[in-house]
């Protein structure tokens, strides 16, 4: 029998010759709608799989170089090989504009169509087996970036987020991210495990390296030999030991039985109990109130229990003072403002050693009828000189000794001190008691000679009284006395007189004649050296508080500057005593204009305030930090700006029933321009997939599809 249709040769009329197409072929899927042949179907899957399809060029020269987006498709009817290749235009990471990159070589054989279809021409999906990823060459690449590489987002600061499973909802995470083998950034040391506000919970390792530190199970150790904790202070409830030393709860032991300080100073509010202490240093020093058995040390204090103190047949020594209600030596005790003999009818006597004297330098009494005064040979009796005690002084005939003064008692009488025979009278230094009164000799009874010291030019030590008249002219500039003399006026001596006169000096003596002025130093310290001094020179303005030292380039209207050759420093550093003190540049009232500057402003802090000024044209740029809220400010002339981020935090309470909330009232942040999380409290901070829409500028509304668990939940927001 032969069929109508055979499938290899036709054998009658009724057959047809004809090819027929793939759209010929009907197919449809709910996923493609339109669908409803082979042909459309494969054209839908090619719109989606690649939107961006551009149309096909002869070679790679062809490409166009401008003109293209991002992820655009070209066919390469020929990449060089005589077959087809498909390019798109990408930027990928290091790459510092947008190029062709080859994706597909269309080599393909009819047998391994499908094949060479799963294989190479969906590259845009994770290959669960492996895929290496070309270079713009079309060849594997290399190195650290070898294999596949994911990305979570197609622009900046947007994350790849990996979930377990998607099973888990908004709870407890069950599942886990695993990795099968180990995980190493690609570029060493620029890249973070976690943020300082989003960090793990827990991480279990066997050990952690961290530059040359190891920390094991038990054991933290670095290769460098030394760990430094800085400042922090360390806290423990076990023991501690290093060395021979331990350390545990109230006591420090070591296995050598001993623990040595060294030269270090220890110090304790608390008690010291010990054995015994031995002090092996120069001195030791011990708190008032020490007790040494019924001895007690206190400031300024030693007393005993006891009531007595013994030092033995020690001798006491003191450059100090000794205050005693009582003091007994030999026979001689001295008891409040006594002092007596203890044996019957015993006497005292008080002597000076040598040719030493025995002064009394307080008022004298004599309470006994008479008394004597025995020196030598030679015998006083009260009653050859009368003595009035009358406080302290002593009267003796007409002669009054008080205090300092000597004075006559009889009305105008002359005091006479008169020396035996050819006796002076020596003195260190004689002055009238009241300024201008008083005479030195007097009419009839004149001086003889006045002895100065090398005084005069002819070989010895007298001027006569007509010499010393010489000087009577001082006070004019001329012998007959006609001209006075003026203020600054030094005295020259006139041989044409013969007496000495006031002149102006600068006719008599040039400045170059005077000794003492070394070359280069100009002699005179008090004035500056325009060519410098040795050792350097000081400058100070003034001379009591508050005064200034002012340098001016020129007198002239037209300005200069003050030009400065070397480094200009502060004479001290600045210290820090609840705030800064030290030397400012400019002050509140006079601060510098422009300031211009090509090197490092070193330590240089922003003014701060506690509250921000106000805004002005004419600050502006001006910057300041806000200790209260910890942000720094510029001044834009209409507004004081923030500088980085703005912040706004607040924790908002849900009841379990609500699913939407409000937020109004919002300044710390422009909310249309914010980025917001909700972020559960109760379960570590977990940030919840919900929607925030920005209604205004000063308000959000949160809206879900079912009600949050009752409790509390924070909303962020950052500009």
């Amino acid at each position: 029998m032969i069929f109508q249709h055979q499938r290899f040769q036709i054998w009658n009329s009724s057959q047809h010759p004809y090819k027929h197409s793939l759209d010929d072929f009907a197919y449809s899927n709910e996923a493609m709608p339109g669908v409803s042949g082979l042909e459309s179907a494969l054209d839908y899957l090619v719109a989606v799989l690649y939107p961006q399809s551009q149309p096909a060029v002869a070679d790679v020269a062809s490409l166009p170089a401008a003109g293209n987006t991002i992820n655009d498709m070209r066919v390469v009817s020929d990449d060089g090989d005589g077959k087809a290749a498909s390019y798109r235009w990408e930027q990928r990471e290091g790459d510092v504009a947008a190029k062709w990159y080859k994706i597909y070589d269309l080599d393909w054989g009819t047998d391994s169509i499908l094949q060479q279809f799963m294989l190479k021409t969906q590259d845009i999906y994770v290959k669960q087996y492996g895929y290496d990823d070309l270079d713009s060459s079309g060849t594997p690449i290399a190195g650290s970036l070898a294999g596949q590489r994911i990305y979570g987002g197609a622009s900046a600061s947007t994350h790849l987020t990996l979930y377990a499973n998607s099973g888990d909802g908004t709870g407890p995470q069950t599942g886990f991210v695993q990795f099968g083998d180990n995980v190493r950034p690609i570029t060493d040391s620029a890249f973070d495990f976690g943020t300082t506000s989003e960090r793990w919970q827990k991480i279990w390792t066997d050990a952690i390296e961290s530059g040359t530190l190891l920390a094991t199970s038990g054991s933290i150790t670095d290769s460098s030999g030394a760990i430094d904790f800085g400042d922090e202070n360390l806290s423990t409830t076990g023991g501690l030991t290093a060395g021979n030393i331990t350390i545990s709860g109230d006591d420090i032991t070591s296995s050598s039985g001993q623990v040595d300080f060294a030269d270090e100073n220890l110090t304790t509010t608390g008690t010291v109990t010990a054995n015994s202490v031995t002090a092996t240093g120069a001195a030791s020093s011990f708190a008032t109130a020490t007790t040494v058995g019924n001895l007690t040390l206190a400031n300024g204090s030693i007393t005993d229990s006891s009531g007595t103190i013994s030092f033995g047949d020690e001798n006491l020594t003191s450059t100090g003072t000794g205050t005693f209600s009582q003091v007994t030596g030999g026979n001689i005790r001295i008891s409040a403002n006594e002092i007596r003999a203890l044996n019957v009818n015993g006497s005292i006597g008080v002597y000076a050693d040598g040719t030493g004297t025995i002064d009394f330098n307080s008022p004298t009494r004599v309470v006994s009828a008479s008394f004597d005064v025995t020196s030598g040979n030679a015998t006083f009796s009260q009653s050859i000189v009368a003595i009035s005690g009358v406080g302290s002084r002593l009267d003796v005939d007409n002669v009054q000794i008080d205090g300092n003064t000597i004075a006559t008692l009889d009305a105008n009488g002359d005091l006479i001190i008169a020396p035996n025979g050819s006796g002076l009278i020596s003195t260190s230094g004689i002055f009238p008691t009241t300024d201008s009164v008083s005479d030195l000799g007097k009419s009839g009874n004149v001086w003889n000679s006045l002895w100065l010291d090398g005084s005069v030019t002819d070989g010895t030590s007298a001027i006569l009284a007509t010499e010393l008249l010489a000087l009577r002219n001082i006070f004019f500039r001329d012998a007959a006395r006609t001209q006075a003399a003026q203020a600054g006026d030094a005295l020259f001596y006139d041989g044409v007189s013969g007496t000495y006169l006031a002149s102006v000096p600068d006719s008599e003596i040039a400045h170059a004649d005077l000794s003492g002025l070394v070359a280069g130093d100009g002699g005179h310290t008090q004035f500056a050296m325009l060519a410098g001094r040795a050792g350097g020179q000081t400058i100070q303005g003034g001379t009591v508080g508050f005064q200034n030292l002012t340098l001016e380039s020129t007198s002239h209207a037209s300005k200069g500057s003050i030009i400065a050759k070397d480094n200009v420093r502060p004479f001290a550093a600045p210290v820090y005593a609840a705030g800064w003190t030290g030397t400012d540049l400019g002050s509140g009232g006079a601060g510098w204009n422009d300031i211009y500057s090509k090197g490092e402003h070193i330590g240089l802090r922003l003014e701060n305030v506690g509250a921000n000024p106000s805004a002005s044209a004419q600050n502006l740029g001006r910057l300041v930090y806000n200790t209260a809220d910890a942000t720094a400010y510029v001044d834009t002339g209409t507004a004081m700006s923030r500088l980085g981020s703005k912040r706004h935090e607040v924790d908002t309470s849900w009841d379990g029933i609500v699913t939407s909330k409000v937020i109004s009232g919002i300044t710390a942040v422009d909310c249309t321009k914010a980025i917001w999380q909700l972020k559960n409290n109760g379960v570590d901070f977990e940030t919840m997939q919900v929607p925030i829409k920005a209604t205004s500028t000063s308000e959000v509304t949160i809206t879900l599809g079912y009600p949050l668990p009752a409790g509390t939940y924070r909303l962020i927001g950052m500009e």
